[in-house]
């Protein structure tokens, strides 16, 4: 490998070239064969080789024809059909002359010319068949080279081949002892977040059950806060602010005094340049920045929770002892008992008069029914007469301007005294038309009157019902409410009474929480939801029974 520098040394012989390489090395070969055509276009006829300026004529010698005999697979290899045509011409020539006698001279020219050219084609055919064997040595050297190289780079890919495989044996055993301790370190790591897991699970349940906990006794707590007087909670809240201003005051000011001792030769050094200087409100300055910001730390070390400032004596709970809260909550029931009542009255009262508002209001529109419809027949009837009114006054209006004969009159007449008697008068023969119209005429507008009578009549016969009703049914209301307080009187004195004469007896030690009390929380705050809604109402209802 090394007496070859154009062989890579490090590179397979198996690998197969790139696509790049293949065509630098054919555009090259393009290049130089396009060079050597350029050169022989501008060379003149002279200066190019061709076969036979190769080498120098000679006149062939006995010995120089003395050549082994080619063999038939050689002379079929090596050589083109061309020259294999000229080769056996020259032989078949030579031959002959071999036959003929030596001393035999040419008898013209012809012969001579003929002789020239076997002459010339024996020296081509030695020609040609020493640059054939050349070629030939060649390739077999350029074999026997390429041999010799394969086999050193055999050998050296064998030998590399060998050393690799070595190497990837000696990193797969070091892999294989790598693997093997991971997995032991797995398995070890796996146990521990097993393990770590366990504990974890335990300290999660352990949280939840105290996050429950805490927020039953923090709902607890508030339902207390609630129950609490506010004074209380202020005289409390207040007290609780005082303590943590004083703690925060102390913290800063210990802080200032370590940070002071701290930084003495500073405050030399800053005393010395604030003399020299001409303002001297820069230190007072830092001094209230610095206590700001001991300040704001404070509070930040509060809320993560580094510093306790409150103890368990400073939030202390009004109610200490549950016979208290059993007081607050029997009075509670007691007075939503009897606003419980009350509303339940209230409401059956109120349904009883919805009732009977429905009754009248049934009964009024079936009276307004009947009254409608009499007006609509009315109405009716008025409308009828007035259109036979407009038809005589159109027809007396004709009479009148067209000043008809006499026939038309008496017609006129006739047709006055049908409409005469239809509206119920006697038909008096000496009565003139115009004096039956004004008859008429007032007949109509006292039917008109008597219709406009009715309909106000009904309207204020309507009105004073439902007064009526309403005063009748204010009066009820205001008869039972009156008995309602009457009974609760009698009845809360004689509860009074009762509680003198037995007097409750206290139990003595801790008082036990039953279950039921827990199921029943939920109705007991839709009663006190109640209870504040319908307050205002009530103590409205009371003021007025009691006027």
């Amino acid at each position: 490998m090394s007496s070859h520098p154009d062989i890579h040394d490090f590179q397979s012989p198996f690998r197969l070239p790139t696509d790049e390489e293949v065509f630098i090395t054919r555009e090259a070969e393009r290049l130089q064969k396009q060079e050597v055509k350029e050169k022989l276009k501008d060379m003149r006829i002279w200066d190019k080789q061709t076969a036979c300026t190769k080498g120098q004529l000679k006149r062939p010698n006995e010995t120089d024809f003395q050549v082994k005999p080619i063999e038939e697979i050689q002379y079929q290899q090596f050589v083109r059909p061309k020259e294999r045509n000229l080769i056996t011409a020259a032989l078949e020539i030579v031959s002959q002359r071999s036959k003929l006698p030596q001393n035999q001279k040419t008898e013209n020219i012809r012969d001579y010319v003929e002789q020239k050219k076997e002459i010339f084609r024996v020296e081509m055919k030695y020609r040609i068949l020493k640059d054939e064997r050349e070629k030939i040595r060649k390739r077999i050297s350029n074999k026997e080279s390429a041999l010799k190289r394969s086999e050193e780079m055999l050998s050296n890919d064998y030998t590399r081949f060998t050393e690799h495989i070595d190497k990837n044996k000696r990193t797969k055993e070091e892999a294989i002892n790598r693997a093997n301790q991971e997995t032991q370190a797995k398995k070890e790591k796996e146990t521990e977040i097993k393990q770590l897991e366990q504990r974890k699970a335990g300290i999660t349940a352990e949280i939840s059950r105290n996050e429950e906990l805490l927020e039953s006794l923090k709902k607890h707590k508030e339902f207390l806060d609630r129950l609490t007087p506010p004074d209380y909670l202020n005289r409390q809240k207040s007290a609780l602010q005082y303590k943590y201003q004083q703690l925060k005051n102390e913290w800063v000011q210990k802080q200032s005094l370590e940070d002071s001792y701290e930084s003495l030769n500073d405050l030399e050094i800053d005393s010395r340049e604030s003399a020299s200087s001409i303002s001297g409100k820069k230190p007072r300055n830092k001094s209230l920045t610095k206590s700001r910001n001991l300040e704001k730390k404070f509070d930040e070390l509060v809320v993560r929770g580094i510093i306790d400032v409150y103890s368990e004596d400073d939030q202390k709970m009004y109610f200490t002892d549950p016979d208290q809260l059993s007081t607050i909550l029997k009075e509670l029931e007691d007075n939503n008992l009897f606003l419980i009542e009350l509303i339940q009255e209230m409401d059956h009262t109120l349904e009883v008069a919805k009732s009977e508002l429905d009754y009248f209001k049934v009964k009024n529109e079936k009276k307004i029914e009947e009254t409608r419809r009499e007006k609509d027949m009315l109405s009716k009837s008025l409308n009828l007469n007035r259109e036979k009114l407009s038809m005589m006054t159109r027809r007396i209006s004709s009479i009148e301007n067209k000043k008809e004969s006499n026939k038309s009159a008496q017609n006129l007449r006739d047709e006055i005294g049908k409409c005469y008697a239809s509206m119920g008068f006697e038909n008096d023969s000496g009565l003139q038309p115009i004096e039956m119209l004004k008859i008429i005429e007032n007949k109509i507008n006292s039917l008109l009157n008597d219709v406009k009578f009715l309909r106000y009549a009904m309207e204020e016969k309507i009105n004073k019902l439902e007064q009526e009703k309403e005063t009748e049914r204010r009066e009820f209301v205001r008869e039972q409410a009156q008995l309602k307080k009457e009974k609760d009187d009698n009845i809360r004195i004689a509860k009074a009474q009762e509680r003198a004469n037995n007097p409750s007896i206290k139990k003595i030690g801790r008082s036990g929480m039953k279950k039921v009390l827990m199921q029943q929380k939920s109705v007991e705050k839709e009663v006190k939801s109640v209870q504040k809604s319908l307050e205002v109402q009530i103590r409205e209802f009371i003021e007025e029974t009691a006027n």
